[in-house]
Order: C-alpha cells, then structure tokens, then sequence
C-alpha cells in the first residue's frame, strides 16, 4: 500500500485478498498511506454503513469520470465475522444512477468473475468500461457487451494493461461491425492480385492483353477494390459521434529499470518479512520437531553411491542452485518462493505450510534434487528392488512450472537441457 500510494494511484478495488488481515487493518492502513480503495457493497454488520468510498470522482481533460468500485468477497466473508458484502443487484442500481448525475463516463472495478461482469454490462447501459480482476490470470482484451467495454490485464503485475480512448459525451463505443467482412475483401482481392503479380512476370504485356483469365482477373480485383472503400466510408460514417478505443498490453521485463522509490519500499518490505521468517525458524528449531514427512527422504548423497553419473550432472543444473538463487535476495525464508526450490516431499502446499516442512529442511535438502523429481527415497534406499521411484513427467513439473512462474515452459526441451542420464537398471 505504501508503494501503491507512491505511485499516486486514482483508485483501487477492493477483493477477498486485500482483506486478509481484517478490515481494521485494511483501513488503518488506507489512513495511514492515503491509498484510495473503493467499494459499494462492503458494509460493516452493526450499522450497514460502507466501509469505503463507493466511488471517486476523476477530471480527465475534458471529460469528467467516476470510478466505481464492486467487491466478490465470498472466499473471506465467513473468516471475517465484521463484515458484510451486499449484493451487486442492491447497491448497483442506486450508485450508478448517483455516479451517472455527476460524471460522463463511468468505470467499474470489479473482483467478480467475468460472467457476473457481463451481466452487469447488459443491464446497466451507462457503465462504460469494467476492469476486472477475477476468473482469469492472462490478459483479456478489451471487449464489447452491449455498450460496456470489459477489460483484465494479467495478474502478479507481469503487464501493464492500457486502454487509448477518444471520448465521446455521447457515451456510446464504435462498433467495429465491418472488421470480419472488410478482412474478408482484404483476404480475396490479396490473393487475385498475387495471382495478377505472378501472370506479369510470366508473360509479356501483349500476351496478357489477350489472356482472357488476366482481363477477368484485372476485372475482379478493382470490383474488389471498389467494395473496400464503399466497406470505409459506411464505417467512417458510422464512428462520427462514438467514441474509440484501442487496448495493448506492455510485458515488464526484467531489464525495465525499477523505479527507485518504490524499488526502496520494497526492499524495505522484503527485509521485515526476513527478519519476521526467522525468528519463527529459530523458535521452530528449538522444539527439534521432525516430521513423519520428512523422514520419508534420504537425501541426494544417499543417491551418490549407486548413481554417480546422475548426481554428477545434477550438481551442474540450475535445480542445484535453486536455494542460493533465493538466499541471494533474502528470500530463502518466504515460504512462497521456497516450496519450488528445496527438496520437499510432498507437494500438497497446505500441508508443507502446515507443518513447516519448508523451514525445517536441513541444508542437504536445499534445492531441487533427486526426490523433487523422482519422489521421497528412504524406501528405495533401503530396498532398491522392493521400492522403485517414480519416473518424472511433465505432470511432475508444471507443479513449480507454472504459467504464472515459467509463462515459457516446454517439457520436451527443458528435459534435454537438464540432461540426467539414465539409470542403469
């Protein structure tokens, strides 16, 4: 929130996630950082009064705006017995109706899921633009239903999503209604004239003069022509008094330099949460707890006597390093980033957590080894024949390699590149 309100956001929804903490604190913090959440339908039980600013209203050039906020908090109502989400078909109606005598365009934030949103679009004609949150971790375009358009740009802050748009008063977008059928012309007469293109260098100018497929070729591609430019027009005439839009989509790669005062709150944040990590693993240790988990696991040096090949090349992958990857950024003790680079036995995320499996590995499980991939080996150790070891698939994989942590993963040739011979039998 505090990088949030650095970066001088006009106005911030309001989900389940936000309110992990508790309201109380979601509001302290809002007071303390100015940061401006908006929500209708969050009441608090006692009184019914809103919890935040329904609505904020924005000056954008010539245009006035209002942004309205609408939370879906249905996974966190039962965990916060002060609070109260009332529904979109209440609190809509009278907010919209409020918002649309103060202000031209109208902008819905939204933590409901998308078939929820268009719902609201069919009904309320005069919500223009609704950005939404739920139901999808990719990008979506900006989509017309009725006369709203609605948007989402991709979670975890990869993207930053932008809308360019020539407003109108009238308050009703282009419908593009002649794209399909102008790309359509556009396909047939590129193909007449590649074919027109092809007969030229062929044939001399003379021969084609008296080449009755060229003439009726020639014929077709300016009655195509000619369909293009009536297709423009009768769109052109149609945009006068809507307004336009046009969505993109800008990747925040990792060579992007960091804003410094927002990278400095981060750091800053990065290094509390540390210090927090560790104390609760000192306090851990000290109890020397041992689950019946983790002494299903042998190990990778229980794997190097019978497979050196194997270990020896392990040694040389990036899987090795995975841990130091995290401790050279101070987060070797968030739990979030940790599960995918040590060497766990078990991958159910609410039981690792559960039982501080994570913070309780010793370093020989720092990591991704042998059992990341080929399952808890004491067994096998112990009876190599009895208990044979899983062969990995990309199932096994796509655990950690997930769209949202690896948006580039191909099994086939990231196995070539971990490169771990075969196990003689």
């Amino acid at each position: 929130m505090q990088a949030m309100s650095a970066m001088q956001y006009s106005a911030i929804g309001v989900s389940s996630y936000d309110l992990a903490a508790g309201s109380e604190f979601l509001e302290h913090m809002q007071k303390k950082y100015q940061v401006p959440f908006v929500s209708m339908n969050l009441v608090r039980k006692p009184d019914g009064k809103p919890v935040f600013t329904p609505y904020i209203l924005k000056q954008l050039g010539d245009a006035s705006v209002a942004v309205l906020g609408l939370s879906d908090i249905s996974a966190a109502s039962s965990q916060h017995g002060d609070l109260s989400a009332l529904s979109w078909q209440e609190t809509l109606p009278q907010i919209v109706d409020e918002a649309a005598g103060k202000a031209e365009m109208i902008i819905l934030l939204s933590s409901f899921p998308e078939q929820i949103n268009r719902e609201i679009a069919n009904r309320f004609k005069n919500i223009n633009l609704i950005l939404q949150s739920a139901g999808s971790t990719a990008n979506r375009a900006p989509k017309l239903t009725g006369n709203t358009l609605i948007a989402q740009t991709a979670s975890q802050g990869k993207y930053v999503g932008m809308i360019d748009i020539a407003w109108n008063p009238e308050g009703k977008w282009r419908q593009e209604a002649f794209s399909g059928e102008y790309k359509d012309i556009k396909d047939r007469l590129d193909r007449v004239n590649w074919r027109l293109n092809r007969m030229e260098k062929q044939s001399s100018p003379r021969n084609l003069e008296e080449n009755s497929q060229y003439v009726e070729l020639q014929k077709t591609g300016s009655e195509l022509l000619a369909e293009l430019e009536k297709l423009s027009r009768q769109e052109q005439q149609a945009a006068q008094g809507l307004s336009t839009y046009r969505g993109t989509f800008i990747a925040l790669l990792t060579s992007f330099p960091e804003d410094p005062e927002v990278q400095a709150i981060i750091n800053a944040n990065k290094t509390a949460v540390y210090e927090i990590n560790k104390k609760s693993l000192d306090e851990f240790r000290q109890k020397n707890v041992q689950t019946e988990r983790a002494a299903s696991m042998a190990g990778w040096k229980a794997c190097l006597s019978c497979h050196p090949d194997q270990t020896g090349n392990w040694h040389e992958t990036a899987h090795a390093r995975a841990w130091e990857t995290l401790a050279a950024v101070k987060q070797q003790l968030n739990q979030d980033c940790l599960i995918c680079h040590v060497t766990l036995p078990t991958y159910d995320r609410e039981t690792v957590i559960r039982e501080n499996l994570i913070i309780s590995l010793s370093p020989e499980f720092h990591g991704v080894s042998c059992e990341s991939c080929h399952g808890p080996g004491k067994k096998h150790v112990d009876a190599p024949e009895k208990n044979k070891l899983r062969r990995p698939s990309e199932e096994t994989c796509i655990t950690c390699h997930t769209p949202d942590q690896d948006d580039n993963f191909d099994f086939a040739r990231k196995l070539k590149i971990l490169g771990c011979p075969t196990a003689g039998k």
